[in-house]
């Protein structure tokens, strides 16, 4: 799959949504409240993060950056505003205001073309997977492990001016291409469909810096930090392709062979005729055979993550 990467592609992202979260007690507040260590988190890089239940389900996937005197939040499209409600509850007394930002667009970069970009324009971004920086009120980071990607957000007349600044050789395809890529690269994401279904280990957040075991509590943070350091993580994520003519998406059942009872669950999947590239969250074993749905030609193929998952 990861000839996928050699075609320069620019897509158009749509189901992102964007909250600044700022105020006096903005950094202390999102550390009480997520999985990721905020103080860590610098002004050159993003950082993924979750926001769990009291039973240590992941409500949200965040991406975080520094902004001003607080911090943009990246998060689901149809996830915002409940995200956002949740939040508010627990404010209190801190000095935190939350903006969902309206007119947001996002695209993502991909190709061959991406090194040059980094080295002519962007140079300071080549460092890391998870460098980041503003440029004229976009955010531009670097996402994936397995080939260099950038996506910018921001103002959509300031995305649209600054693609057509890009100058680079590509063609346009839909967000299911962008969401591809992040299937290969092993990267989760969460919508309303499996909002609360997962521990933040059975999405391996753990294994891709979203989860500190050094820091504070937070909503859930007992239930992650025991299964963190009993060792005993039942279930982890991944990569997957089934080739049969099929359709499958997130929250989807996963059988193992002869039985009726699900064995895991589908976290993604972008499909094509070609057949469905998925991350499955379940327990398994490799001489088992698992089907995505009833049928017979559905068998999963377990390919390999970016990274060393860890059982």
């Amino acid at each position: 799959m990861n000839d996928q990467y050699d075609k320069n592609c620019i897509c158009n992202i749509s189901d992102v949504g964007v909250v600044d979260v700022t105020g006096e007690d903005a950094e202390s507040f999102l550390q009480a409240q997520l999985t990721s260590d905020i103080k860590a988190l610098d002004a050159q890089h993003w950082q993924r993060s979750a926001y769990c239940n009291p039973k240590g389900r992941v409500i949200a996937i965040l991406e975080i950056v520094r902004k001003n005197d607080g911090f943009s939040v990246i998060t689901h499209a149809d996830l915002l505003a409940p995200l956002v409600k949740r939040l508010s509850i627990y404010v209190l007394r801190a000095k935190v205001q939350f903006n969902a930002l309206e007119g947001v667009q996002s695209i993502g970069v991909s190709g061959r073309n991406v090194g040059t970009l980094l080295q002519e324009q962007w140079p300071e971004l080549a460092s890391d997977n998870l460098a980041a920086l503003w440029h004229d009120e976009v955010l531009i980071r670097c996402i994936g492990s397995a080939s260099p990607r950038l996506m910018f957000t921001g103002p959509a007349d300031k995305i649209s001016a600054l693609q057509q600044q890009l100058g680079v050789d590509h063609v346009d395809v839909s967000g299911d291409e962008w969401e591809r890529f992040n299937i290969i690269d092993g990267i989760p994401s969460v919508c309303s469909t499996t909002s609360e279904q997962f521990i933040p280990q059975a999405l391996n957040l753990d294994l891709i810096d979203g989860v500190s075991f050094n820091k504070g509590c937070y909503p859930g943070q007992e239930i992650v930090a025991r299964v963190h350091f009993l060792g005993k993580t039942k279930q982890r994520m991944r990569l997957a392709h089934v080739s049969a003519d099929t359709s499958l998406a997130p929250g989807d059942p996963v059988y193992r062979e002869g039985q009726e009872q699900r064995a895991g669950t589908i976290v993604d999947a972008v499909c094509n005729k070609a057949g469905c590239d998925a991350l499955i969250s379940i327990n398994s074993n490799d001489n088992e055979k698992f089907y995505a749905d009833s049928s017979p030609d559905a068998l999963v193929e377990w390919l390999d993550l970016p990274y060393a998952v860890v059982t």
